[in-house]
């Protein structure tokens, strides 16, 4: 999942491959407009383009153009004569001209300006999919616009013929074509065919792993394996409860969070790197910062939020704890993150109002799980453990 916000190529984009055998029809799409345009942009679209437009594809054809007075073009001479003697030299002013005429409706170019005419429509269809801030991949998508959109204006695609769908054939002439350009072109083409066409899982699913882009730091590496982990609970929990999932494939603002619907009125929601308004309209942390006049202070943010909801006849109860991550297992570095987690329980603490309200992950260095563990209000884990730890950690909460 590529949810690193470092990431000058897919900044808010998320790929969902862990669900990737139950994607809904409309997640495919959007997924696969969104990645198909970028993988478009890293692979040179836009220069491809603007070397197609300053070279298009062109046949001659020459035809016999008969004069009388005016003559434009070179005379072909034999022509003339064929003509004169077939009107028994009657006409003398009469001259034959072979003029080249240069006949842009070939079929790499109908493959051009359909495959032009698509981004044009499907780009702005994909900003729309995530309404809300600007992300860095809007801005991709928007270069690839502009540059469709000044191509699409070039006055000899008027003469090509315009087509709504598109067969393989097409393509294929379009992969023998001189230019280079043109055959390049033609692999997106041929990536479209399987996408957009034929519906191949597969062939989405092998461009979203070339453009998942790994951080560089061992301790954001640590915070995708922690998040991964807690999803699969999540789906464990889901799939033996016969719950639903609802998640954003998509994303806009700098917000992750994934929603599971349980059939017994409980909703469990993780939010990686968010802050809801029940954490931060109670931080003490900010109304201390705000009581002297301090401006522009923000809630202090945990690598994981865990809400759980549960409808009852009595009304809802809700419950929050938080997950933070140190990629260490540096004894004194792991007493930090002691440190921080108690923070933020004295911080939130109108949010954390149960048992247990925060688990702290390390990579090593953690000792037994103590018995008395679900009575604590701190959970520590490592690697080693994660996985039981948060199965009995979900298992408390919810």
């Amino acid at each position: 999942m590529n949810l690193y916000r470092k990431s000058d190529l897919l900044n808010g984009v998320t790929s969902a491959l862990a669900f990737e055998n139950d994607l809904e029809v409309e997640d495919f799409v959007n997924l696969a407009t969104v990645h198909f345009v970028i993988k478009c942009y890293r692979s040179g679209i836009i220069d491809i383009i603007q070397q197609v437009m300053r070279n298009l594809d062109r046949n001659t054809q020459q035809d016999y153009v008969e004069n009388r007075g005016s003559i434009k073009g070179v005379v072909d001479w034999g022509e003339t004569f064929r003509r004169r003697a077939a009107a028994g030299f009657s006409d003398r002013s009469l001259f034959v001209t072979r003029p080249s005429n240069r006949v842009y409706d070939t079929s790499a170019n109908q493959f051009l300006k359909f495959f032009l005419e698509f981004l044009y429509v499907k780009i702005p269809e994909a900003l729309k999919i995530a309404p809300g801030k600007v992300e860095g991949w809007t801005y991709l998508l928007n270069e690839v616009f502009q540059t469709v959109r000044q191509a699409r204006l070039h006055p000899h695609l008027r003469e090509v013929s315009k087509s709504n769908v598109i067969n393989y054939k097409l393509i294929e002439l379009t992969s023998k074509n001189r230019n280079r350009y043109y055959r390049e072109l033609s692999a997106f083409g041929d990536l479209y065919f399987k996408i957009f066409i034929n519906k191949d899982q597969k062939a989405l699913f092998s461009v979203l792993r070339e453009q998942l882009l790994s951080p560089q730091e061992p301790d954001k590496l640590y915070e995708f394996v922690v998040l991964f982990e807690v999803i699969s609970v999540l789906e464990e929990i889901r799939v033996k409860q016969n719950g639903k999932r609802k998640i954003t494939i998509l994303r806009a603002e700098n917000k992750t969070i994934f929603n599971y619907l349980l059939p017994n009125n409980t909703t469990i929601s993780a939010m990686y790197q968010y802050v809801p308004r029940t954490f931060s309209r109670n931080s003490k942390y900010v109304d201390t910062l705000k009581l002297y006049q301090i401006g522009n202070v923000k809630t202090r943010q945990p690598d994981i939020i865990i809400n759980v909801e549960k409808s009852t006849p009595a009304g809802t109860i809700s419950k929050n704890a938080v997950v933070e991550v140190k990629f260490s297992s540096d004894r004194h570095y792991i007493g930090e993150g002691v440190h921080d987690v108690l923070s933020y329980l004295a911080d939130f603490q109108f949010a954390l109002n149960q048992t247990p309200k925060a688990m702290l992950t390390v990579w090593s260095g953690i000792g037994q799980r103590p018995t008395n563990e679900k009575q604590n209000d701190i959970w520590l884990s490592d690697f080693r453990n994660l996985r039981s730890s948060l199965l009995d950690f979900f298992d408390a909460l919810v």
